[in-house]
This record gives C-alpha cells, structure tokens and sequence, in this order.
C-alpha cells in the first residue's frame, strides 16, 4: 500500500546520491584528466561506498525497502543511485512526480570560482547528460539541468541542450558568478529561453559559502539535521 492515498503529491526536492566517480563517465574523454587534476574527483569506489554499492545488491535488504521506504535515507534509500529502482520509490510513496536533483554536484566542484571556464561548462554538461539519463527510466521523474553563468555568452546554449536532453528545470548556481551579476543584461536571452521553453529557474542550496561556524557557537549542542549531521 502507498504512503500516500487519494492525494496528489509533487516532491520538489529529491536527489540522486551519486556514487563517486559517476560524473566522471559522462565528461568528454578530452577533459577527465583536466577534471580529476582541479577537482581530485576520482573514478573509485573507497570502502565506505563500495559497502554501499554492494548493500543494494544484497536480495536480504532489498526485500525489506518497501517496508523501510520511510526510514531508509541516503545512499540506503531504495533508488538512491541506481535509477532502474527509482521508480518502486515513487510507487511506494505514492508520489505523482519527483523534481531530482544532483548532490556531488551542487557546486559544479568550484571549478567557476577557479576561473577554469572550459572546464566548468564541460562539467556541467556531463551533469546534465547524467541527470537527464537517470530520470529517463520513468516519465515522473523530472531531471534539473545545470546552467553556469560564468560565460554568458555561451550560458543559452547549455540550457538548449540540456532542454533537448529532456530537462524540466534549469538550475542556475546560488553564488553570483566571478566579477558580475546574475541579472546582467548579457543573461536576458537566457531568461528568455528558459521562458520560451516553460521551466523553471531554480537555487539549490550547496553551491555558496557556508554560514560562519561561529553562527552555531551559543553554548547549546549543534542541531542536527534530517541527514543526522550539523554540517548543514
């Protein structure tokens, strides 16, 4: 039985919860070596997450995910990375539709405060190419496209090829890019297409400076958040 009956339930907030080294498959040949030498981002599986990765091939804990649908979070969650059990996700839930976004990537690795222009349009068209192709195993998932704005000359065509490749939202970063401001004029054909094409343009979270540590320092435990950490 669902979660959720007899409602219709949008979720503007779900994400995959890449492996490492997923995004490294999608960036041309002709950047990855460029890629792993400025971000350190690795094809590899350490310990942890190829514990992980082995958990959602054990027969033992997948018979439980229906059951645990509501409990398991993170890389646990039924369909966290492998798009092919996303759909039961939603099935069990109930849900009418899921908005996904990245977690690796929120950032686009910093490579825009870098200043490695190239690079960073290329990552974020890898970004695009995966998120597209993991939500293509089910009409109800709706994959976000990233957009960098640091070549604002070039920031239209990224988002034309991340509409092609089947995006329902284009994700601009949530820190202003080098030197200039998101509402620059140069932008408008952006906004203008993303207009034309009827998507959205979103934030997210994860991709600015964190808030000063000393903010939390009020003499009472750190809060947790949903994840169970008080990084957030």
């Amino acid at each position: 039985m669902p979660y959720v009956e007899g409602q219709t339930i949008h979720d503007a907030d779900s994400h995959v919860m890449e492996l490492p080294g997923t995004i490294n498959r999608y960036i041309d040949p002709k950047f990855r070596d460029a890629f792993v030498a400025k971000t350190g981002r690795k094809d590899v599986l350490p310990e942890w997450f190829a514990k992980a990765a082995a958990q959602q091939e054990d027969p033992e804990f997948r018979a439980g995910a229906e059951a645990n649908i509501l409990l398991r979070k993170n890389y646990e969650a039924l369909g966290a990375f492998r798009a092919e059990d996303r759909p039961a996700t939603l099935d069990h839930l109930g849900f009418a539709s899921q908005l996904v976004f990245t977690t690796a990537c929120l950032s686009n690795f910093g490579l825009e405060q870098m200043g490695e222009v190239e690079l960073a349009l290329e990552t974020a068209r890898a970004h695009n190419r995966m998120m597209t192709e993991f939500c293509s195993v089910d009409r109800r998932l709706l994959a976000t496209g990233y957009v960098p704005l640091i070549d604002r000359a070039r920031a239209p065509q990224i988002a034309r090829e991340a509409i092609a490749l089947g995006a329902k939202a284009l994700v601009i970063p949530s820190r202003h890019p080098p030197g200039f401001s998101p509402s620059h004029v140069e932008l408008d054909p952006l906004w203008a297409l993303a207009q034309k094409a009827g998507l959205p343009i979103l934030f997210h979270v994860g991709g600015e400076e964190k808030m000063h540590r000393d903010y939390l320092e009020n003499g009472l435990p750190f809060v947790k958040d949903i994840h169970g950490g008080d990084e957030n």
